[in-house]
């Protein structure tokens, strides 16, 4: 019955029906490198998607858009700039050929927004009528504007509970105007007709503010997110049921729907699409899923663990995977965390990124909390040794043979430098770290603008293992490693600059090394055009290898008491597919066949965009990224196969540390006192946290 479409992870925004042909329909997407947004058209029936961009058709200053049909294949496009100074509305025809544009900045005034003390224009567009006209809302009125510009119909009006209008849209159909009134006080929705002389007249009344209220083609629908069960507006404006959307297993949010010509409906729910056919939704109500029910664990799901669990529950007749979200219970972390130990968690645990700093697996894994995925590895057949990246693997090991999560993509924490400034050699030991900056005294801010604590958090989430064992139980921090950490971070005790912009810093010999996150081929073209010359990924300064490491873009663990470990297998298994793997949009692959691929053929899996940098007068200059070259994909698949360990944060024992260093950078206690207390501290906390 819901059918997912399959997206790149970046859609979001209304869907947008073609009036003409009713079985084609436009989402919004944003590329994340340019933050411009674009349009997908996709054909409910074939489910081709085709990229539709809209940019070019504006001057540059202009990165949001929306699109609206119209009857006659034409569209308008509603542009902004970031900074709101140009808001116009452009009419298209059928061809993309501009005909009129309407500059909206003269029929909206400017509101005063109480809460950030500031002016701003608030208004919505709603959409457009039969006849063309666009209908704009803003906190005092309703009115329309003409193709020719004219400010057409008003509808003034009061709004006694004292909160505005939640949400209004046109009748693509036809000429009738709805507005929607949340009244909380009163828990009700009030949906009111806007007749042509001006006048609103009620219309119905939904219970409960909680509830979504979509409009498609003079049919009103109702979702109640708690139940999640949607329902329309009968002629007597009753709800009448019309399907359950349990069954997606998404987390309780619907936004959108529209009715396509066969009867169909596509409807946005949560942050996925699905076209979703109602033929035998009655018969479907009320029946009972026997399948055996496998729980994961999960603080806000992915896409891919979202996708994932809908294809696994599309073709499992025996097992159902549902999400056990502790972001929405009370004290969830904690709630996790007890059940963990106790061994009542649920069967699968997803690592996100919600839990980052909070929970790591290696707390447990000595204590035989989670399962070792080793042996599921080298006994499947589709899987197998080799098939996962072996440094990855490796960087994971726990007591040097065991495997207690698997990520399902990986991003790339590193720390680069001009190769005139730190050479050409990856990795380097503190003693050359000191040494660099006694040869350039005026560096000093050596990482660029950031607190201390955050220099230092970083470095010891890249060598985490070097200060707690979790197998032991043990804490290092009385160590001479920490001991430079400590070095590094009090240069910045005292050196804080909130203003500085990185690429004047290094053109001033302020900042030697910049830290960055990649998660792409083509915007490791970003560094030599900062640095103006030939780059050398050297890494955090550390004892042993390069100080570059892996951040998990989510994991999976399986919890060593369930009942179905194979079935949790299977599951997790599914997650590391070559399909999967290849189409996961954030970050790379974990898999070697799915990493290569989408290295070999990275310009067509990933679009090219520039970086803006600026002086300290104000000027800006762009660069424009490339395709990513041979080079370029050389060069990333050395950081990714040169990679040997995972960046941690733990951000009790950062709280500590926090709290003890500030009395050292002072004067006021000296290292080795502050050490002591450090790891005093250190060691109890984590001697809590062992077995």
């Amino acid at each position: 019955m819901f059918d997912l479409i399959k997206t790149n992870g970046q859609w979001h925004g209304s869907i947008k029906n073609d009036l003409v042909d009713k079985e084609i329909v436009y989402i919004s997407a944003t590329n994340q490198q340019t933050n411009k947004v674009y349009y997908n058209r996709i054909d409910t029936n074939t489910g081709a998607v085709t990229q539709l961009e809209v940019h070019h058709l504006f001057d540059a200053d202009y990165t949001l858009f929306e699109l609206f049909p119209l009857e006659d294949g034409g569209f308008y496009i509603f542009a902004r700039t970031p900074t709101v100074d140009k808001q116009i509305l452009k009419r298209f025809d059928a061809n993309f050929d501009p005909m009129y544009e309407i500059n909206l900045l003269n029929y909206i005034e400017l509101t005063y927004h109480e809460i950030f003390n500031v002016e701003t224009y608030s208004y919505n567009i709603c959409g457009t009528t039969s006849d063309g006209d666009v209908v704009v809302e803003t906190q005092k009125e309703v009115f329309t504007i003409a193709p020719d510009g004219e400010r057409k119909q008003s509808w003034v009006y009061e709004n006694p509970s004292g909160y505005t209008t939640h949400h209004i849209e046109a009748l693509v159909s036809g000429n009738d105007i709805y507005r929607l009134e949340y009244d909380i006080p009163s828990d009700k929705i009030s949906i009111s007709t806007l007749n042509s002389d001006g006048s609103i007249v009620p219309f119905a009344e939904v219970g409960s503010v909680y509830f979504t209220v979509m409009l498609d083609k003079g049919v009103f629908y109702v979702a109640d997110d708690s139940e999640q069960k949607l329902y329309r507006l009968n002629d007597e404006s009753e709800m009448v049921f019309l399907l359950d959307y349990s069954v997606v297993r998404s987390s309780r949010n619907f936004h959108e729907i529209t009715s396509l010509q066969d009867g169909r409906y596509i409807a946005w729910i949560s942050i996925d699409y699905y076209i979703i056919s109602t033929s035998n939704e009655e018969e479907q109500c009320g029946i009972e899923d026997e399948r055996v029910t496998i729980t994961l664990a999960t603080f806000g799901s992915g896409q891919l663990i979202r996708e994932s669990i809908y294809n696994f529950n599309q073709k499992n007749n025996e097992y159902t995977i549902e999400i056990v979200d502790y972001s929405e219970i009370e004290s969830g972390l904690a709630k996790l965390n007890v059940e963990i130990i106790a061994g009542t968690a649920p069967d699968i645990l997803y690592w996100g990124f919600g839990l980052t700093g909070n929970i790591n697996p290696e707390v447990y894994s000595s204590a035989g909390v989670l399962l070792d995925l080793y042996p599921y590895i080298n006994s499947d057949e589709d899987i197998g040794m080799g098939a996962i990246l072996p440094n990855l693997l490796e960087a994971l090991q726990f007591a040097g043979d065991e495997l207690y999560e698997m990520p399902l993509s990986v991003f790339l924490m590193f720390v680069a430098g001009s190769i005139e400034v730190v050479g050409s050699e990856p990795g380097w030991t503190f003693d050359e770290y000191f040494a660099l900056l006694r040869r350039y005294p005026d560096a000093t801010l050596p990482f660029g603008s950031a607190h201390w604590s955050s220099i230092l958090s970083s470095a010891l989430s890249n060598n985490y293992r070097t200060f707690v064992d979790w197998e032991k139980g043990e804490a290092h921090f009385d160590c001479e490693e920490f001991s430079r950490l400590l070095e590094m971070a009090k240069d910045y005790w005292n050196h804080i600059d909130a203003q500085v912009i990185e690429a004047v810093s290094i053109q001033e010999g302020k900042q030697l090394l910049t830290t960055n996150i990649l998660s792409n081929v083509s915007s490791i073209q970003r560094f030599p055009a900062l640095f103006g010359t030939e780059v050398n990924y050297i890494g955090f300064p550390t004892e042993r290898g390069v100080g570059n490491s892996f951040i998990l873009n989510g994991s999976i663990s399986i919890n060593a008491a369930s009942d179905y470990p194979d079935v949790c297998w299977e599951f997790l298994k599914s997650m590391l597919s070559y399909e999967m793997q290849l189409n996961r949009n954030a970050g790379f692959p974990v898999t070697v066949d799915a990493l290569n691929h989408r290295l070999d053929n990275a310009p067509q899996f990933e679009e090219a965009a520039g970086f803006l940098y600026s002086d300290n007068e104000g000027n800006s200059w762009s660069v424009r990224l490339e395709d990513a070259s041979l080079e370029d994909i050389a060069l990333v698949r050395s950081l990714i196969t040169s990679c040997d360990r995972i960046f941690r944060i733990n951000n009790d024992i950062m709280a500590i540390i926090e709290e003890v260093a500030p009395s050292y950078f002072s004067g006021d206690r000296t290292l080795e006192d502050t050490i002591e207390i450090i790891q005093s501290r250190a060691q109890v906390y984590v001697s809590e946290r062992s077995w």
